[in-house]
């Protein structure tokens, strides 16, 4: 009867040993996750413009598609600086108009000379 426990632990020491190595070899090819998520990729952004972040509309591991807005720039000094250059398109135009003015003023009194002296010939 001794024998017979003998050989009975040993055949399940082998059981539990080959059963080991199993699921050694099982969970070595077969990586599993706790926290469910099977696929992920992480892509690196980077913005064009710098500037302080004014909001976040994107949370934390939200699946998102191209052309999604992930982070909104505080604008107001891009803003300031539209209206700075606006005001000095503006006053270029205006002394362009200025200038026209005076060339066709300058023109005028051209042709009134030369009249004049066609007229004193």
């Amino acid at each position: 009867m001794k024998t017979l426990k003998i050989i009975l632990l040993l055949l399940v020491g082998v059981a539990v040993a080959v059963g080991l190595w199993f699921w050694q070899q099982y969970s070595s090819l077969h990586p599993s996750t706790e926290d469910a998520y099977v696929e992920a990729h992480t892509v690196t952004i980077s913005p064009q413009v710098s500037g302080q972040v004014a909001g976040v509309p994107a949370y934390s591991y939200q699946t998102v598609q191209q052309g999604d807005v992930l982070l909104v720039l505080d604008d107001s000094n891009y803003r300031i600086a539209l209206e700075q250059a606006k005001a000095r398109l503006t006053l270029a135009q205006s002394g362009e108009t200025h200038a026209t003015e005076a060339k066709a003023q300058l023109l005028v009194a051209q042709l009134a000379v030369e009249r004049a002296e066609l007229d004193l010939a």
